[in-house]
Order: C-alpha cells, then structure tokens, then sequence
C-alpha cells in the first residue's frame, strides 16, 4: 500500500508513504509578494457548530484589528453574513477565493504574512509558498469561546483542528 500526503509520517510496515511537496504547483513562478500586508485565512468552527458566533466574531474583530489584517480569506462553509460583520467591524476586505487557498495565494498577490486559523492551510501554505519569503504563522481559536454546552471533548478537537492555543 503507498499513501500520499503532505504530512511528514512514519507509515507502519509494509507501507510506503510518499510526501507530497507541491512541485507541480511550486513550478509556476513565485506570487508577488505584497510588503509590510498580513493576510488572515479562516476557519468555519461556528458554521460547523462548536464555537459561539458572537464571541468568535469579537475574537477575529480583536485580531484583525491588533494586526492590522489587510484582507480576510474566507473559509467556504463561512456565513456571508458572519463575513459581512466582520468587515463591517474592521473594515477589512473579504475575499472568497474561487479555488483552494494555496492555489490562490501562489498564483498571487499574497501578503509578505499570512495567518491561518486552521492547521491544514497552515501545513500546506509553508509547502506550496516555500522559496517566497512569505512568513506562514497559526493563530489559534480560544476554545473558552466554545459555544455553551459544548464538551470538553469538543474542546479539544477544535484545539487540535486549529492546532493552536488562544490568540
């Protein structure tokens, strides 16, 4: 059996893992790099359910602000609007990429800094953007801003999905 991934894994024997590194993509020519602009990359913990809407607004309007998000890219499942509000509050500028964000971000512009929400982009972007001089950096969503009632279970799989602490 071979799997193929961009996570670095120790298959079990009898299995070959092959790493995916993004040549295809990484073969076109570098994005341009905008100076000095910090680009934030969603998540959607309140439209999958486990994070309260209005604190996790408050907490992405705190962090957009803090710094100095120029643009904002959506995650898919996220609510327009949730999105709305967002740039109401902050006065960022939405985008809803028509392709997978690292396609969208190699082909450019992308900012000198991106934040993710998510630990999948954030793997995948520091592979796909690797060479360009972009800085890739996680923030974390608060799991005390969990909707009510939800279980410590859940907690710790939003932990692990963002794969960070609070911001």
């Amino acid at each position: 059996m071979t799997v193929f991934s961009a996570l670095a894994a120790c298959p079990p024997i009898g299995v070959q893992a092959l790493v995916n590194e993004y040549s295809w993509i990484r073969s076109r020519p570098a994005p341009f790099v905008l100076p000095g602009q910090v680009d934030l990359i969603g998540a959607a913990p309140v439209d999958s359910g486990p994070v309260d809407r209005a604190e996790h607004l408050a907490a992405l309007a705190s962090m957009v602000n803090r710094l100095g998000v120029g643009r904002y890219l959506a995650h898919p499942r996220e609510d327009d609007g949730t999105l709305r509000e967002l740039a109401d509050r902050t006065g960022t500028t939405i985008v809803r990429p028509d392709r997978p964000v690292e396609l969208a971000l190699r082909d450019g512009p992308v900012a000198e800094r991106v934040l993710t929400l998510g630990s999948t982009p954030a793997l995948t972007l520091s592979i796909v953007l690797r060479g360009t001089g972009v800085r890739i950096e996680q923030a974390g969503i608060d799991t005390r801003r969990l909707a009510a009632g939800r279980s410590a279970r859940t907690a710790e799989g939003v932990a692990a999905a963002q794969g960070a602490g609070p911001d």
